[in-house]
C-alpha cells in the first residue's frame, strides 16, 4: 500500500521555509565559500503572503502572491500545525501541485498550485472533491470524488491544462480509481475491480489520445508501489513464480508493450519503486530483518546494480532528477529508526554523497526536481496534517548550477 492510500477528505478509505536564518554571505546570488557551510533553520515563522495578483487575460485564475521564492528554504503556504490537511502533493519543474482542505473539512477539496518561478499561488478548480494529484508540464491529473455516494463514492480521474487554464474529465467510471500519475501522453492509476473501495485494485496505464488501456497488474497482485516516466513504467507486485519471496519488481517498455520481471528482486519484498530515464530506484525488506531495508539503485541500459543504502531503517519514496537521488537515512545518527533521521544526496553517476540535514529531522523527502528538493514534514494529529517545504539545492550550497554535489556539512536545521 503506498504512503498516501487514503483518499482525500470527501471520500472514504481506500484500503502517504518561508524564511530562513543563514550566515553572513550566504543569500541567493553569493557563490562563495561560506554558501556550502550554510546552516538554514525552518523553524522561523512563515512569509506573509502579498496581495493578489493582477488577473491576466486569459482564463487563468486570480494568482495569490507571496515572497518567499528567492529564499533558499521555503515554507509552502500549507498549515499542517493549524489542521490543514493535505490529502496528494507533487513537485515537477518549478511547480508544486496539492490539494488541501482546511478545518472544519467540509467540501470541497480544491487543488491549487504553487509556481516557484513567479512565486504566484493558484486555485485551479471550484468545488471539486479532489484527492490524489499529479503534475507533468502544462497537466494537472487529480482523482475527483464528485457525485459519488458516501459509502461508495465515484473517484474518477481529471485533467487541468495549464496552457488553456480548463478542466477535462478523463474516464468515467463506477469503479473508485487512486494513486494517480500521469505523463503527456499516459496516466498510470489503480482501479477497483469492484464497486466497492476494499475490493483489489489493479495497475491501469491509460493512453490520453486513444482512450486504450493496459492492465499492467491485477488486483491480487497488490501494485501499490510504481512509477512512471515517458518510456517505461515499473512497479513491484506479487507474482507466482516459486522463487518469489514477496513483491518483485517489475519494468514495461510502453513503446514496445513488452514486461520484464526482475529476476534480481526475487529476494525479500520491493516496495517505494522510483524510476527517471535510464534510472529505476527501489528499497528491499526482508521479513527476518525488522525494520532494517536496502536501497538498491539499478541502471536500466546496462542492468548494473548498486546497493546505495543497507541496513536502514528510515527509508521511503527517494526523489530522482538527472543524476541525483534524495532520501532519508540513519546513516549519520547511529541507530535505526524510522523517525527521525537524516537527508542525503546521492549523485548516482560518480557515487559521491553529500548531506542535507545537520541533524536528524522529521523532514521526509517527497519529491526532487533539480534545484528544488521537495520536502514535508508530518504533524502528530493526523498524517494528512503537513507542512511543506522546497529547499533551493544551488542557493543552500549543496550542488553547483549542472547538479553536481560541492562538499560541505549538512546545512538544514529541523523546523520547530
Amino acid at each position: 500500500m503506498s504512503y498516501w492510500r487514503v483518499v482525500a477528505c470527501c471520500a472514504a478509505l481506500v484500503c502517504g521555509a518561508s524564511a530562513c536564518r543563514c550566515s553572513p554571505g550566504s543569500g541567493p546570488g553569493n557563490t562563495g565559500p561560506d554558501v556550502q557551510d550554510t546552516v538554514v533553520d525552518a523553524a522561523v515563522p512563515d512569509a506573509e503572503p502579498g496581495p493578489d495578483a493582477e488577473p491576466g487575460t486569459d482564463a487563468r485564475p486570480v494568482g495569490v502572491a507571496h515572497d518567499f521564492c528567492a529564499l533558499p528554504l521555503m515554507k509552502l503556504p500549507i498549515d499542517g500545525k493549524a489542521g490543514h490537511l493535505t490529502l496528494g502533493i507533487r513537485l515537477d519543474g518549478h511547480r508544486v501541485v496539492y490539494t488541501t482542505q482546511p478545518p472544519p473539512f467540509a467540501r470541497p477539496c480544491e487543488v491549487r498550485l504553487m509556481d516557484l518561478e513567479v512565486c504566484l499561488e493558484y486555485q485551479l478548480t471550484s468545488g471539486a472533491e479532489a484527492g490524489f494529484v499529479w503534475n507533468a508540464g502544462d497537466n494537472v491529473y487529480y482523482v475527483d470524488t464528485r457525485g459519488g455516494a458516501p459509502d461508495v463514492p465515484i473517484m474518477n480521474i481529471y485533467r487541468y491544462d495549464l496552457g488553456t487554464w480548463t478542466e477535462h474529465q478523463i474516464t468515467d467510471n463506477l469503479f473508485p480509481e487512486a494513486d494517480i500519475q500521469g505523463t503527456e501522453e499516459y496516466i498510470l492509476f489503480m482501479r477497483s475491480e469492484e464497486h466497492r473501495l476494499t475490493a483489489p485494485m489493479a495497475l491501469i496505464l491509460h493512453e490520453l489520445d486513444t482512450g486504450e488501456e493496459r492492465v499492467l497488474a491485477p488486483g491480487w497482485a497488490t501494485a501499490g508501489y510504481f512509477d512512471l516516466d515517458p518510456e517505461h513504467v515499473a512497479f513491484s507486485g506479487f507474482t507466482y513464480d516459486p522463487q518469489s519471496q514477496g513483491r518483485d519488481v517489475h519494468v514495461h517498455d510502453i513503446a514496445a508493450n513488452e514486461t520484464v520481471h526482475l529476476d534480481s528482486t526475487f529476494a525479500g519484498d520491493q516496495s517505494w519503486v522510483t524510476l527517471r530515464g535510464d534510472y529505476l530506484a527501489w528499497t528491499m525488506m526482508d521479513s527476518s530483518w525488522g525494520l532494517e531495508s536496502l536501497l538498491i539503485l539499478r541502471q536500466l541500459s546496462t542492468g548494473t546494480e548498486t546497493v546505495v543504502l543497507e541496513a536502514d531503517a528510515a527509508l521511503g519514496k527517494p526523489g530522482m532528477d538527472g543524476h541525483l537521488l534524495a532520501y532519508n537515512t540513519n546513516r549519520y545518527q547511529g541507530e535505526l529508526a524510522s523517525a527521525p533521521s537524516d537527508i542525503e544526496l546521492y549523485d548516482m553517476e560518480t557515487g559521491v554523497r553529500r548531506r542535507v540535514t545537520a541533524e536528524p529531522t522529521r523532514l521526509r523527502v517527497f519529491g526532487l526536481s533539480f534545484p528544488y528538493l521537495l520536502l514535508i514534514q508530518q504533524m502528530a494529529s493526523d498524517w494528512h496534517a503537513i507542512d511543506v517545504y522546497v529547499a533551493h539545492l544551488v542557493r543552500l550550497g549543496l550542488t553547483d548550477e549542472t547538479g553536481h554535489l560541492l562538499p560541505g556539512d549538512g546545512v538544514i536545521l529541523p523546523p520547530m
